[in-house]
């Protein structure tokens, strides 16, 4: 298939996996309210199997100890995945007090 200036488009049809990246501070562990400038979840939509993902998220936390969503993103695509991130704006985490 071509697309625009004749440059080949690839189409790749699959399965996409929807994970919950949450990042819980220590704050959040004791009262269980959300901290917005610190308690952030992420959500990836990724075509790695859950196997996958987990063993690429612990691989990735090991090296870097922090987690941080572009760079992991960048991990995944390095490890062959496709992955993109929807914005987390009016999160709600499970058991969440206000």
């Amino acid at each position: 298939m071509f697309g625009k200036d004749n440059k080949m488009v690839e189409i790749k049809t699959g399965p996409l996996n929807l994970f919950y990246v949450d990042c819980i501070t220590e704050k959040r562990k004791k009262n269980h309210k959300l901290n917005a400038g610190h308690d952030v979840t992420v959500v990836i939509h990724c075509d790695a199997g859950e196997a996958e993902f987990k063993k690429l998220l612990e691989e990735f936390l090991a090296e870097n100890k922090d987690f941080q969503r572009w760079k992991f993103q960048l991990y995944l695509s390095e490890n062959g995945f496709y992955s993109f991130s929807s914005t987390y704006q009016n999160q709600l985490f499970p058991h969440q007090e206000f």
